[in-house]
């Protein structure tokens, strides 16, 4: 079980079947216009149609015949954002351990602790 508690398990598992089913739908709504499920960018839109499309093109205007799976193009979509301040005067920087961050310890240049 790679979940900590039996609602994640069963949370992860609805996600899944949900994602599935998206797929299937896709698949069936393609073969329906006669035509194949391709996964990348596609030239021909006549004889393929795509089962994931970028980020930035977003839900808006999104037509119900399109590509359901919404996928990042870079990291930068991926990663959240974070606020880091940095100052160089010690006396101003502060730092507030999260619950859920892992212990760690800093080691220099050097290799010291």
């Amino acid at each position: 079980l790679a979940a900590s508690d039996q609602a994640s398990a069963d949370f992860a598992r609805s996600r899944l079947v949900n994602r599935v089913d998206q797929w299937e739908k896709r698949r069936t709504t393609l073969l329906g216009m006669n035509k194949s499920l391709a996964y990348e960018k596609i030239r021909d839109r006549s004889t393929h149609g795509p089962l994931m499309r970028g980020a930035e093109m977003g839900e808006r205007g999104r037509a119900a015949d399109e590509a359901p799976f919404i996928v990042a193009n870079s990291m930068r979509e991926v990663q959240p954002e974070i606020n880091l301040l940095v100052s160089p005067d010690p006396a101003r920087l502060h730092w507030v351990k999260p619950a859920s961050a892992p212990d760690w310890i800093a080691v220099s240049r050097d290799g010291d602790r």
